[in-house]
């Protein structure tokens, strides 16, 4: 019985020590898998992370890219921009030198005075009072030839009244009409005269009076 005893206290120490085993194995195999499972969650959350920064490159270097093409449109299209501005600058710039050219002659007539295309004018000096006088004088003389036909038409006048007067006279025996006064020679010389009178008078009206002198202007 004894040795049954000791069996059984060795088969419960050997379970015992199948039991730490056990135990033991159990948390080494716990403490395995935790540390791999660990590892595992690491790699994983590394291998997230450097995806991510991997995705993160590229979507940098995406968009400075896409940057680099803007600004690349950008100052082509500023650099066009300005060669247009400076082209319709230049444009404006020559319409307004134009309109000021254009401005400039259209206001040289203006400002031009007029001169007249005919030659200047003479000025005599004023005269004084006595030429004036003399001019005017001159000026308001009456024609000779006026004179003349005035004087012979009251010659004529006087001649024809006094001829009348004789003949509505009373004749006595002695009177005779006065052209038989002086006989023949007395009433030809008295048509002789009156017939050049005529004459004369006809000769001036045809002639026409000289009236560069008479008629002259106080100008002159």
């Amino acid at each position: 019985q004894l040795a049954e005893r000791e069996r059984a206290i060795e088969h419960c120490e050997r379970l015992v020590c199948m039991e730490n085993d056990k135990e033991d194995f159990l948390l080494s195999i716990r403490g395995q898998r935790h540390e791999d499972f660990n590892i595992l969650t690491r790699e994983r959350k590394n291998g997230k992370k450097q995806k991510q920064q991997k995705e993160e490159r590229k979507q940098r270097k995406i968009q400075a890219e896409k940057k680099r093409e803007q600004d690349e449109r950008l100052a082509l299209s500023r650099a066009a921009n300005d060669a247009n501005n400076k082209k319709l600058d230049e444009q404006t710039r020559k319409q307004r030198e134009r309109e000021a050219e254009m401005d400039k002659k259209l206001q040289e007539p203006r400002e031009t005075p007029r001169v007249p295309p005919t030659a200047p004018v003479r000025r005599c000096p004023p005269p004084n009072q006595a030429d004036k006088d003399k001019t005017d004088i001159r000026v308001w003389r009456r024609p000779q030839w006026v004179n003349e036909n005035s004087q012979q038409s009251h010659v004529d006048v006087k001649d024809g009244s006094n001829s009348r007067n004789e003949d509505q006279r009373p004749r006595t025996g002695n009177d005779r009409p006065s052209n038989q006064h002086s006989g023949e020679s007395s009433s030809s010389t008295f048509w002789k005269s009156k017939t050049h009178s005529t004459d004369e008078t006809r000769d001036s009206s045809r002639s026409g009076p000289n009236t560069s002198d008479q008629w002259q202007r106080p100008d002159d």
